[in-house]
């Protein structure tokens, strides 16, 4: 599994250095669609908002944080805000410690707002590869995949 899929073409992308935790506005100026208060209007009635924000945030209070974060350019400026978004996570005691060719414990959440995709969190433990923060999956102990449909 990557942490990537091939449709997901960097807009915003944040990485710290010394790996520190993103902050709840640092999220919200760099991937405005994980902070998205409702879905796109086209999406139809058939579609379930599932908010990432309110994952986002039991993440953090479960000791998780949030150290990577990316989203899709918008190819329709009406979709921008919506679009696909990914966050990876860290245990917060282990931030500070990744060293190349090191593995961790990671979280891998990705969602839209606009259709395009199922929330999706994966676990897993990574190996960072390069310094630009390519990562490499050693293990995978599963993921949750959640459509956005709901019944009429």
């Amino acid at each position: 599994m990557t942490t990537t899929d091939n449709n997901l073409r960097t807009a915003y992308f944040m990485h710290s250095g010394t790996d520190a935790e993103l902050s709840r506005e640092q999220l919200t100026r760099h991937v405005p669609a994980a902070y998205a208060e409702k879905a796109y209007a086209g999406t139809s009635s058939r579609y379930a908002f599932f908010p990432t924000d309110t994952v986002v945030e039991a993440l953090r209070e479960s000791g998780w944080a949030p150290v990577i974060a990316q989203e899709q350019r918008a190819r329709a400026e009406e979709r921008f805000g919506f679009q696909k978004h990914l966050i990876r996570f860290h245990r917060r005691e282990e931030l500070g410690r990744a060293v190349l060719h090191d593995s961790r414990l990671e979280l891998v959440l990705m969602n839209s707002h606009d259709g395009g995709c199922a929330f999706r969190l994966f676990a897993g433990v990574f190996r960072l590869v390069c310094s630009n923060g390519l990562v490499v999956s050693e293990a995978s102990f599963g993921a949750i995949s959640i459509r956005h449909t709901h019944r009429t």
